[in-house]
């Protein structure tokens, strides 16, 4: 299938963008060396990864056509600072007070008026390793952003650019290079959107955006993608960091029919902290295919990717994350995490992630977990008389929420709060999302009745058996509580075990466990117990098991 990715792209494209462009030899070299590379490039490079490169699986590209010459447009959008439509910029308004001091301008006319300041970057993106995408967008570019940001330049309020798709059968690409000078501040918020698709026409969008920091400079660059479902999406972020340079790139996924992202991060300099946070939420036949990229290369470099996202109907998400330190990098600190909540059958979440360590004196973390929604969670909110479709929006909102705060725009983290709600209730930002109502299973928890109270007073264990279940009832300050009556390290009923202090420690090699969490306290275990709902009705207790085998 590789080769027919974009069949209709050639040589000849590649040339008739760049004449119509009227641009200087050494940029037709840069684009034909990018274009090869593309055409050559496997789609996955990671031997890691390369089972889960199937996302373009069921998508004909075979009749989208590259931009060439697009028209420029007009805008009327007040609130944004740049517009791009189609493949052209239809506007750049700079707020008075950053004309002069700063450079925004079309990445054409920065070739032109801008030559010995811009190339430079074109040569380090050259020699880049690059994904196979970020390749074909530097290859088709028909329009894009130079933005060099001075020495000592701060700039306190967030700039917006929007690029917009509304045709179809169209690839409509774009690069942007970004240079930030030393001690310079920028905020600058990018959304992804189009018009809802009033056929099924395939469009394609590729984005590749490359930033380098110079020292002590920082940056918050945000992107929020809300593509409608007729939309391939090619998004790639390459961030260079020099010395004490923080970068923030904060990443919302909400729309689009294939989203294939990939984000490099590189810690040149010493002391650099770089940040990659991410949010997917997933509806109706979504894909997301996503790449995080961290090397540290400098001393005492800090790097980190985190990802939440959360999946229903038939959507589906892949993270495939690589961490690499570098022999030289020493004191070094890397974190990649990948956590995913799923809603109904049909959903799915991959979550692979990678360390590569080639020192000693350093910390690195990984963390994944994907899970179906808690039907424990869902019944402790109905308990208090929210509905279930409220309560579910609810820990939505509550997972995500620990990545969306981190977002260093406030602008941005209250889009993402509202587009979220409309996504998850059905609502959609773009008329039609193909998003199915929330259907709510009514019998997601069946209570048991286990036990009596007087069964079990203040300071007891007790263990029950329910058809194939084995339970540790406790009661701790006259709370009732219910875990998994067996330790999780080697099989042991735990109600021969000791009870102190809200704890319960297993009788044969001594774990202690959380009786309210169900975490192991110390070793030898290392797996939490099940914690069951508890409901207490006047002498009784049940606990909610959802479908008991009976025995």
């Amino acid at each position: 299938m590789q080769d027919q990715i974009l069949s209709n792209l050639s040589e000849e494209k590649v040339v008739q963008i760049s004449e119509a462009r009227n641009e200087p030899q050494w940029l037709l070299d840069y684009r034909l060396e990018a274009y090869h590379k593309f055409r050559d490039a496997p789609i996955e490079k990671n031997a890691l990864f390369t089972r889960y490169a199937d996302f373009l699986r069921g998508v004909d590209l075979s009749d989208v056509w590259p931009v060439t010459s697009p028209q420029k447009l007009l805008a009327a959008e007040k609130d944004i600072t740049i517009l791009q439509k189609d493949g052209a910029i239809a506007r750049i308004n700079l707020p008075e007070g950053l004309i002069g001091k700063i450079v925004i301008v079309e990445i054409g006319d920065a070739v032109s008026q801008y030559p010995d300041l811009i190339r430079p970057y074109f040569a380090t993106t050259a020699n880049g390793t690059g994904d196979k995408f970020s390749h074909l967008s530097d290859a088709f570019f028909s329009s894009g952003l130079f933005v060099n940001i001075p020495n000592g330049i701060e700039i306190k309020d967030t700039l917006r650019r929007m690029i917009y798709q509304e045709l179809s059968r169209i690839g409509a690409f774009e690069k942007t290079i970004i240079s930030m000078g030393e001690a310079s501040r920028l905020s600058l918020l990018t959304q992804f959107r189009s018009g809802a698709p009033s056929t099924n026409e395939i469009a394609v969008l590729g984005s590749s955006t490359e930033i380098f920091l110079e020292s002590n400079a920082k940056i918050s660059y945000s992107e929020m993608q809300l593509l409608g479902s007729n939309v391939i999406a090619f998004l790639n972020k390459r961030i260079i960091g020099g010395a004490d340079s923080f970068g923030e790139l904060s990443s919302g996924y909400l729309g689009g029919r294939v989203t294939r992202s990939v984000t490099e991060m590189t810690l040149r300099g010493p002391r650099s902290h770089l940040e990659d946070l991410e949010i997917v939420v997933g509806s109706g036949e979504e894909r997301f295919e996503l790449g995080t990229i961290i090397t540290h290369e400098g001393v005492h470099t800090k790097g980190i990717v985190d990802l939440k996202a959360v999946m229903r109907d038939r959507s589906s998400m892949t993270l495939k994350g690589m961490n690499k330190i570098e022999e030289q990098a020493r004191d070094s600190d890397t974190y990649l995490g990948g956590h995913a909540i799923l809603f109904g059958d049909g959903a799915r979440a991959n979550v692979i992630p990678g360390l590569e360590i080639n020192t000693r004196q350093v910390k690195a973390k990984h963390s994944a977990a994907v899970a179906q929604i808690d039907p424990d969670q869902i019944f402790y909110i109905t308990s208090r008389g929210v509905d279930e479709i409220s309560a579910i929006q609810l820990i939505v909102a509550g997972f995500l929420e620990p990545i969306v705060s981190r977002f260093q725009s406030e602008d941005l983290q209250e889009e993402l709060r509202e587009v979220i709600r409309m996504k998850w209730t059905g609502e959609s930002f773009l008329n039609s999302q193909n998003a199915e109502p929330i259907v709510v299973k009514q019998d997601i928890m069946t209570f048991e009745k286990v036990a009596e109270v007087s069964d079990l007073p203040e300071g007891k264990l007790l263990g029950v058996d329910v058809g194939t279940k084995h339970l540790l009832l406790s009661n701790i300050g006259g709370t009732i509580y219910a875990t998994g009556g067996l330790c999780t390290h080697e099989v042991t009923d735990l109600a021969r075990g000791f009870l102190g202090g809200g704890t319960v420690t297993c009788p044969l090699h001594l774990s202690e466990f959380d009786l309210k969490t169900g975490e192991p306290l110390n070793p030898p275990a290392t797996d939490p117990l099940k914690i069951y709902q508890v409901k207490v009705e006047g002498n009784q207790v049940f606990v909610a098991l959802g479908d008991v085998e009976e025995s």
